[in-house]
């Protein structure tokens, strides 16, 4: 079961970075979420040396990654294939819990990454999408449980998901909006 789950993650992996490698650097966000990256890994500071239209996390913990291992575009391809194969994955095991069948799972998975493998990039939406997936399938899976519900897992899942919004400016600007007009 590890072994086929493992399997699974590698060929999902292998198959996402052999499509980005190939891929020429010709997507605009891209390019914008490498340099801003690159600049917060060689010490400027988001808004003030920055300008950021999104909030910094993602590019914070891409700066560590480029700073550790190397400053270069291939690092932040790297991170979105491990972003996409979270997604992929998390997908699989969604379609795995709700149809209670490998093989169609699978298949169901491949199509949604072959209908994706155009926007196969690092992105902060990227981001939010895996945090999104991540709790639907918890939540899916509790809801299949009939375990009593754990209040300390409940708690973690409502964080992430208040905090997904923090990846991206529009969506704090709208969420404040939306209390203030209540």
């Amino acid at each position: 079961m590890k072994n086929a789950r493992i399997l699974i993650i590698l060929l999902i992996f292998i198959s996402i970075i052999s499509i980005i490698i190939i891929r020429p650097i010709d997507n605009l966000d891209e390019i914008w979420n490498y340099n801003t990256a690159r600049a917060i890994s060689e010490g400027l500071v988001p808004y003030k040396d920055i300008s950021m239209i999104t909030t910094p996390l993602l590019p914070m913990i891409t700066a560590i990654f480029l700073k550790l291992i190397a400053n270069e575009v291939i690092i932040t391809r790297i991170l979105g294939a491990i972003m996409w194969t979270g997604i992929l994955y998390t997908t699989y095991k969604i379609f795995k819990l709700l149809l209670k069948e490998e093989n169609i799972s699978l298949i169901f998975t491949a199509l949604i990454g072959s209908l994706c493998r155009n926007i196969y990039y690092f992105d902060y939406n990227v981001a939010v999408l895996l945090i999104t997936i991540i709790i639907l399938y918890q939540e899916l899976k509790d809801i299949s449980n009939t375990q009593k519900d754990s209040l300390k897992k409940n708690f973690m899942i409502r964080n992430f998901s208040r905090n997904c919004n923090m990846y991206k400016t529009e969506c704090r600007i709208n969420s404040f909006n939306y209390c203030c007009n209540i």
